[in-house]
């Protein structure tokens, strides 16, 4: 099968179509590539508004700060709690790969979700956090693909263009190509005749 395996793809979901067409003629490798930019800027966008904005406006302190003599089973976080960032970056790239791969989406999603509710089963986040995180990754990963979308479409509509372009330079050294010829053959007949 021709096409970059992360594993058996017979036995597990995700894996990547590098070199496949799919139904409908599109190259897939483009389509991994703008998935992968989509959900790269949506984790710059998570960590610009989440965790370098909002945690230092709203500076909530953290269930396990609140609460200092519960055990922790990882290490006490430092930053505040306000908005869950690892909910927001979990669900923003979700959203990056549902919008391109449904399927592989799907499971991303599962896995948001998996990491959101971890984030309060160590007991680092409150509900609230989780539902700001899920909502801000949500918002930054559809604003992510329709970045993208535009870049892309920019793209093609410059590769168009410059194709045009290229034509019509070629018709033009064509038409030069013959008006030459035209001139060089009645040149030669004037210095026959």
């Amino acid at each position: 099968m021709a096409g970059i395996l992360w594993y058996d793809s017979r036995k597990a979901l995700p894996r990547t179509y590098a070199f496949q067409k799919t139904a409908d003629g599109e190259n897939a490798l483009r389509k991994t590539r703008a998935t992968g930019a989509a959900v790269l800027i949506s984790y710059i966008g998570v960590f610009i508004i989440g965790q370098t904005f909002l945690k230092s406006l709203f500076s909530r302190p953290r269930p396990c700060t609140v609460d200092p003599d519960f055990a922790l089973l990882i290490a006490r976080p430092t930053s505040s709690s306000f908005p869950s960032t690892h909910s927001a970056s979990s669900f923003a790239g979700a959203v990056a790969i549902f919008q391109n791969h449904r399927k592989a989406g799907l499971a991303a999603f599962a896995l948001a979700a998996l990491i959101a509710f971890s984030r309060m089963y160590l007991f680092v986040h409150f509900p609230t956090d989780i539902l700001a995180g899920m909502v801000l990754g949500i918002l930054i990963g559809i604003l992510a693909v329709r970045i993208c979308r535009k870049a892309a479409a920019r793209a093609e509509n410059r590769a168009t263009e410059n194709q045009r372009q290229r034509g019509q330079g070629i018709g033009r050294m064509r038409k030069n190509i013959e008006n030459h010829e035209s001139l060089n053959h009645k040149a030669d007949e004037l210095s026959a005749g």
